[in-house]
């Protein structure tokens, strides 16, 4: 449903629409200097009067709302909005000519100076946006400003169409708190919605150094502050401003620079930061300033900078700061499950099964215990010994512990399994990977959370070592395309560069699984040290899968003869426990007495044959 700023839109084009015809067939009513009506003038003066009464009421209405009042709307800015507005939805037009804009006004200015400075004005109170950012200061070049192309600010767009960020923004921010949940997750997400509503904030901000979002920004960033700082003194944020004594300025720097490495994954500049955080050209030079010869995060080593500090100098969080953001000082015990609550990549998988639960062919699961042996007794030494040279390019000795695995198969047949017995057999921990994580909300930054997804890993690595599993790999890792006309192919490509170059040097184990090998990139061969097929198992490995999912303590699976069930059904694992499933189900709906037959599993097996995806040639018989 249209909220009502749009319904009044709507009408005042129609009422606009209507006066211009109207006007056309009595033309001289709109000359001054006529002192007769023309046929049709006094509808045509009355739908001008209805015209000129719905432009004030709607005027009024849009002054009236929270979220409108900094932009200090007039009837002038009001012709402009309800002309774009009106292009757009009929024509699906978003940029604007100069001449186009001051086309949509009734009257034009008296010289070209008004004009001017009205389409500063516009640009300054955030009602117009460059559809692509001037290389020069636009205030003081007039070339900028005629050949500009003009859009109507996102963030003004969202707002007239009911959908105002910043109103969610403070929701997300009063709730997260509220709930006492991870604040940089509640302060990265508030400022997630902010941008992804917002698309002037993403822009690279090195190009203009004269657009200022520091009105609209602040406003979120002073309803975090409210927030952190009625956090209690003990909050390892509270202790990392108090020991630090970083004000508000400050803290908000340290906040954008933590959004932008770990969020939008790239480090921003120092004119990203003023852009961000000035209201005015004055503003920006004085942030400018402090930024480059009085910053207090660099003097105090939160930040690392790469030479000289100028105004391009990227600025990004030290690894100690990154840490104590997380509330993980570096002399410290390194709190695993904390650090994960903190990243938005990775779940914690707690696992039981070892070794003698592993249900595979002996050749199989020897090649599992060597893994397991290698793993724990890497012999590093001997092997230099030995004269085996390193692939790696590296000097890095740590690369020499890492190891990669590839578990490909079908579905069911015990991968995942796999990774939970070798984590618990080496007794660390296992992490699984979220493969929808690594994509990113905003386009081309996937690669960039790639590599972000890769300095955690190994930063997790250093301190615990565990298993990393990343299931179903092939959704990230493929083949790269030859095709790259289109720019989501050269994106993809640029993701199966950073995986072949990251896996080159990993230091930790990871376990990828795979039910499509063949879409994996050739070249990704060599950086996997193992290379696993788990076949679908034989008669024999079938037997004791029924047997293990099949308890005695499950009434009436002790007198289930499991042979004919392990000879008919060339059932993986997970069919297997699918089908015990189900049976259960039944036989718990017939009652309390009810115990479990084989004729409830055959039933359900057969079920199981005929809708699975997978083909089978054995004709299966019921007994």
């Amino acid at each position: 449903m249209k909220n009502n700023l749009i319904k009044h839109l709507e009408a005042y084009n129609s009422l606009n629409q209507k006066l211009k015809e109207f006007s056309e067939e009595s033309e001289e009513i709109l000359n001054p200097e006529s002192h007769e009506l023309t046929p049709g003038a006094d509808k045509a003066l009355s739908i001008h009067r209805e015209g000129e009464a719905v432009k004030t009421e709607l005027l009024s209405k849009l002054n009236d709302i929270p979220a409108l009042k900094e932009y200090h709307l007039n009837l002038n800015d009001l012709e402009v909005i309800s002309g774009i507005y009106n292009q757009t939805r009929e024509n699906f037009t978003l940029d604007f000519t100069l001449s186009e804009i001051l086309g949509f006004l009734p009257n034009r200015f008296a010289c070209f100076k008004e004009e001017f400075d009205y389409i500063l004005s516009l640009i300054d109170r955030g009602i117009l946006s460059f559809a692509m950012p001037p290389s020069q200061d636009f205030h003081t070049n007039v070339g900028v400003v005629l050949q500009g192309l003009y859009r109507l600010n996102g963030l003004l767009w969202n707002i007239l169409l009911g959908k105002s960020p910043l109103q969610r923004c403070a929701s997300i921010i009063e709730k997260g708190f509220k709930d006492c949940n991870n604040p940089l997750n509640v302060i990265c997400d508030a400022l997630e919605i902010l941008f992804g509503f917002y698309p002037e904030l993403i822009q690279e901000y090195n190009i203009s150094h004269s657009v200022f979002y520091g009105k609209e920004l602040n406003r979120v960033l002073d309803k975090i502050l409210e927030q952190v700082s009625a956090l209690d003194s003990s909050h390892n944020l509270s202790r990392l401003f108090n020991k630090h004594a970083l004000d508000s300025f400050w803290q908000k720097c340290l906040f954008l620079i933590y959004f932008h490495q770990y969020r939008l994954y790239k480090e921003p500049n120092i004119l990203t930061l003023a852009s961000l955080l000035a209201v005015n050209k004055t503003e920006f030079v004085q942030i400018t300033d402090i930024l480059t010869h009085k910053n207090k995060l660099h003097a105090q080593d939160l930040i690392e900078v790469f030479g000289p500090i100028c105004s391009n100098t990227t600025l990004s969080l030290s690894e100690k700061t990154a840490l104590e953001l997380v509330d993980i000082a570096p002399n410290e015990t390194f709190d695993l499950d904390k650090y994960l609550a903190s990243s938005s990549y990775f779940t914690r998988i707690y696992v039981q099964q070892n070794l003698k639960q592993l249900i595979l062919s002996d050749q199989t699961k020897s090649i599992i215990k060597n893994v397991i042996s290698r793993i724990e007794n890497p012999h590093h030494n001997n092997l230099e010994n030995w004269g085996l040279i390193s692939a790696s390019l590296s000097n890095d000795e740590s690369i020499q512990h890492g190891c990669n695995i590839l578990l490909h198969g079908e579905a069911g047949t015990g991968k995942t399994f796999i990774a939970g017995v070798l984590a618990n057999e080496l007794d660390r921990p296992l992490i699984m990977i979220d493969a929808n994580n690594i994509r990113s909300a905003f386009y081309g930054n996937t690669e960039k959370r790639a590599r972000e997804l890769f300095k955690e890993m190994r930063l997790i690595s250093q301190k615990v070592n565990p298993v990393f599993l990343l299931n179903e790999g092939d959704q990230i890792i493929h083949k790269r395309s030859s095709n790259t006309d289109r720019g989501v192919d050269i994106t993809e490509n640029v993701i199966q560069s950073i995986f072949l170059e990251e896996l080159e040097t990993f230091p930790g184990i990871l376990v990828v699984t795979s039910n499509l090998i063949q879409n994996f990139d050739q070249a990704m061969s060599r950086r996997f040290h193992y290379k696993l097929e788990i076949p679908m198992p034989d008669e024999k490995c079938r037997y004791k899968l029924w047997k293990l999912h099949l308890p005695h303590t499950i009434p009436g699976a002790a007198n289930i003869d499991l042979n004919p069930l392990a000879t008919e059904f060339p059932f993986t694992g997970g069919q297997i426990r699918i089908v015990v499933q189900n049976a259960c189900q039944d036989v718990l709906a017939r009652g309390p007495r009810a115990k479990l037959t084989i004729k409830d599993l055959y039933r359900y097996a057969q079920l199981e044959l005929t809708t699975n995806f997978a083909s089978y040639t054995k004709i299966i018989g019921f007994r």
